[in-house]
């Protein structure tokens, strides 16, 4: 899915932040971390936040603290992901756990 960045100005913690609206239409877990990805040349894993007011459904809200590391701008369109892999550990932790 594209989202719009949306630049906010938080320190600490590497997070981005979602709309909830858009969290339920990826059907997004909870702690699963993200893959950002811009014009293939860069990508990030990070966990999110789900939010109402800091961004709207069609953004994605990143710290300008990892917006400078990346050399991204506010507007510039991001590629976010569910990396499969991050799923299919889950679910062998998942099993082992139950006994499976």
């Amino acid at each position: 899915m594209q989202l719009i960045i949306k630049l906010l100005d938080f320190t600490g913690g590497r997070f981005c932040y979602l709309h909830t609206q858009t969290i339920r239409s990826l059907n997004i877990a909870k702690d699963q971390k993200l893959s950002l990805s811009i014009e293939d040349l860069k990508t990030l894993y990070l966990s999110y936040i789900g939010t109402n007011s800091l961004v709207n459904p069609e953004e994605i809200g990143i710290p300008i603290e990892i917006a400078k590391t990346l050399s991204i701008k506010e507007g510039e369109h991001i590629h976010i992901s569910i990396p499969i892999r991050a799923i299919t550990s889950e679910n062998i932790i998942s099993k082992k756990m139950r006994g499976d």
